[in-house]
């Protein structure tokens, strides 16, 4: 009798002992996981605030560009106009000179005529 409660606590000690080995491994694992979906959930993150960064960074120069073509148009405008004017002052008659398609006497290109 001795014996065997010796054997049956021997046996309620070994899977006390079991039980909380498995619940370690159990836990390390967990951990391993949780820690491999933080840093994919991290990496995840941080490349949607890179691109982000990108798309803020395309937009920004998206818009310089549609300004510096507005510009151009503006200072293409006001350089024709600017040159009709120097025109009739330097060549009253459309008597230009000619040289290489550009008036020598004004500076307007034979293209640029009205």
């Amino acid at each position: 009798m001795n014996t065997l409660v010796f054997i049956m606590g021997a046996l309620i000690l070994s899977l006390a002992a079991l039980a909380v080995y498995f619940w370690w491994l159990y836990r390390r694992e967990y951990n391993r996981r949780w820690g491999e979906i933080s840093n994919a959930f991290s990496e995840e993150k941080h490349l949607r605030e890179v691109i982000n960064d990108q798309v803020k960074d395309v937009l920004h120069y998206q818009d310089l560009y549609h300004q510096e073509m507005v510009q151009r148009f503006c200072l293409a405008a006001e350089n024709a106009k600017l040159t009709g004017k120097l025109s009739a002052l330097y060549c009253p008659t459309n008597n230009h000179v000619w040289k290489d398609g550009k008036c020598i006497k004004c500076g307007r290109r034979q293209h640029e005529l009205d």
